[in-house]
């Protein structure tokens, strides 16, 4: 009985933490700051990889948790870094990708209301 009671607690503390990113992440990735506060970014993310890469994953994984892509914002080219907008229902999530170092690519999202 016990040991059933802490695997439906492990699971639920499982989906609790799953449940706080609105889209899936791609493989590898590590979530560097969170931030509740609804004044800046929810959470800042490091992966490594090819920046093109990186943002289609996260793009797939949007529209795969159903966001629509409402605008791509392209802010430089060397290093490369994108601003989106994607919308769920009433929802806008705005999701920064940027090309921190060769091989290394950090995104950051966070809810506009």
């Amino acid at each position: 009985m016990l040991k059933n009671s802490f695997i439906c607690l492990l699971f639920a503390v499982v989906l609790l933490n799953a449940a706080d990113a609105p889209f899936q992440y791609p493989e590898g990735s590590k979530v560097e700051a969170k931030d509740e506060s609804g004044t800046t970014w929810r959470e800042n993310v490091v992966v490594k990889g090819k920046f093109a890469d990186v943002k289609k994953t996260i793009a797939v994984n949007l529209g795969k948790a159903g966001y629509k892509i409402k605008h791509d914002i392209p802010m430089s080219q060397n290093p490369p870094s994108s601003l989106m907008a994607w919308m769920k229902g009433d929802k806008t999530l705005l999701v920064m990708v940027f090309e921190a170092s060769s091989g290394e690519i950090c995104f950051s999202w966070g809810f506009f209301d």
